[in-house]
């Protein structure tokens, strides 16, 4: 989240999105990065089909956004060099 940094943005990545007004299709209730790992090393550990299914739909979420995202901080940067 560098360049978000950069452009006067702060937080993790679902924060930065809604500061820009990017939306999730599929909110993953209490889900978020130390979750996340969590959720790894339980399908890591025992196989867990529900933990992988989970970790996959944020992930999923995540990466879809990863485009508008860096689209607008892009944007946004150059902007804010021009002047």
């Amino acid at each position: 989240m560098h360049t978000a940094r950069k452009t006067g943005l702060k937080g993790g990545l679902k924060a930065v999105e809604r500061a820009l007004g990017i939306e999730r299709e599929v909110e993953v209730a209490d889900v978020n990065g130390e979750v996340a790992v969590r959720l790894w090393r339980l399908w890591e550990r025992e196989r867990s089909r529900g933990a992988l299914k989970l970790l996959l739909k944020y992930n999923k979420e995540d990466v879809k956004n990863l485009e508008p995202l860096a689209r607008r901080l892009y944007e946004a940067l150059k902007a804010k060099t021009l002047f």
